[in-house]
């Protein structure tokens, strides 16, 4: 028996990422949702989000990032920490470099394609380039950065376990 080509498992790894994420996506968008809010504000430039307060919001739109990050390991990994530092040991052994390649292409691609797609959406709500930005980035911020860490972190996890 052959093993499927490292094309076909990047490909499975994305769908597993979409099935994933669209499985919790009402969990990924709450989380999402401030810093996707934050970004709207500051390219629509409201009043409030100048000097030390946009720091503050930078500041919690971080801490977002964190539990954001948290959320999608404990969905990935479900094991924990500890199977993450066993599928390590184990992946010094046997590394598949086409299946490397070919899950960061993939990585690559997926978000050009989608942030292309926030600019076209940004672009067809809104004349303004400035509205056409906040949209943009508030899409980008609520979907396309959730969805890219859970794949990012399906792809760790299936490159590592072979």
């Amino acid at each position: 028996m052959t093993s499927p080509h490292p094309l076909h498992v990047a490909l499975s790894t994305l769908q597993q990422s979409l099935f994933l994420y669209g499985r919790h996506i009402a969990l990924f968008t709450a989380v999402s949702g401030l810093p996707a809010l934050a970004r709207i504000a500051l390219f629509l430039e409201a009043p409030w989000m100048s000097g030390a307060v946009s720091g503050i919001v930078e500041g919690v739109v971080g801490i977002f990032r964190l539990i954001l990050f948290f959320v999608a390991f404990r969905l990935v990994w479900t094991d924990g920490f500890f199977h993450l530092g066993g599928a390590l040991g184990r992946a010094q052994t046997h590394v598949s470099w086409p299946l490397i390649v070919w899950q960061v292409a993939l990585l690559a691609l997926v978000p050009l394609v989608l942030n292309y797609v926030a600019g076209l959406v940004g672009a067809t709500l809104s004349a303004d380039p400035r509205g056409q930005t906040a949209i943009t980035y508030g899409l980008k911020n609520l979907l396309i950065i959730p969805f890219w860490m859970v794949y990012l972190l399906v792809a760790i996890r299936k490159t590592l376990q072979g």
